[in-house]
């Protein structure tokens, strides 16, 4: 599924994950979505407007993205084999310093 430039840039930002102590990164490469962290950098695939797939470390996970009551990104969860791993809080969008 193809999104709009204007739907990608929605989540490119800085995200603090709950169950760990460091930021994960999504970045926007041309028309491509893109999660990194330390050890870790990967595409993400659009399977809806604010859901995505990606390969970490040789599985298949589900991200999706969730806005608050003003529409705004505030955080992404993170699931597997249909079951929520984790989530991360937004922090920083991007241009924020």
């Amino acid at each position: 599924m193809k999104l709009s430039d204007d739907i990608l840039e929605r989540y490119v930002g800085t995200y603090l994950r709950s169950d760990h102590n460091n930021n994960l990164y999504v970045t926007k490469e041309g028309n491509s979505l893109k999660l990194s962290e330390e050890t870790l950098s990967t595409y993400l695939y659009s399977i809806g407007e604010n859901r995505f797939f990606a390969f970490i470390k040789g599985s298949g996970v589900e991200l999706e993205f969730i806005k608050d009551e003003s529409n705004k990104t505030i955080k992404m969860n993170v699931y597997g084999n249909g079951k929520l791993l984790g989530e991360a809080k937004r922090i920083k969008r991007k241009n924020e310093k």
